[in-house]
């Protein structure tokens, strides 16, 4: 009986040691030291500020009316005016992604705001520099299309050969 008590409280007293050394294990506290007053951290991505949104919005203008200016050969009053209409567009456009209206407004809103905007840019360029865009303009199109189709493709390829190897199984 004696060596039952002995070992018990060795136990105990070991055991009082290791949570002296880790604190008391609640919330913020382990290791024994207090990590209350580091700042959290939340897994929610920021808000970008106003700076930083028209800070990107510059830069994609600034890469459209590069590549516009290089295959278009508009002449410096030209990439003002279009440039100051495509930032008008990005600020409607954002308005509009914000807004709390139906998905079929936010639509029919997006292509009015497109059509507008296609007609204003067009204004400011002479024939053949309105022929080489429609022309860009058609085979962005395409582009788009055949990397959906090419897309569609590899997912049908892929159920194909999945579902041939069901079958071999």
């Amino acid at each position: 009986m004696k060596t039952f008590k002995i070992l018990f409280i060795c136990l105990f007293l070991s055991n009082l040691s290791a949570v002296a050394q880790f604190g008391n294990m609640n919330g913020n506290r382990m290791g024994g030291v207090d990590r209350s007053n580091q700042i959290p951290q939340s897994n929610e991505p920021k808000e970008p500020t106003p700076e930083e949104i028209a800070n990107a919005r510059n830069i994609r203008v600034d890469n459209i009316m590069k590549h516009m200016k290089e295959d278009l050969s508009l002449d410096d009053l030209q990439c003002i005016a279009i440039r100051n209409e495509l930032i008008a567009n990005s600020k409607s456009i954002e308005i509009l992604v914000k807004s709390e209206i139906s998905e079929e407004d936010k639509t029919k809103q997006f292509q009015s705001i497109q059509e507008k905007t296609e007609k204003i840019i067009n204004s400011y360029m002479n024939s053949s520099q309105k022929e080489k865009y429609q022309k860009l303009k058609d085979e962005k199109a395409l582009g788009i299309d055949s990397k959906k189709s090419k897309k569609k493709k590899t997912r049908g390829n892929t159920e194909k050969s999945e579902a041939k190897e069901k079958e071999q199984d």
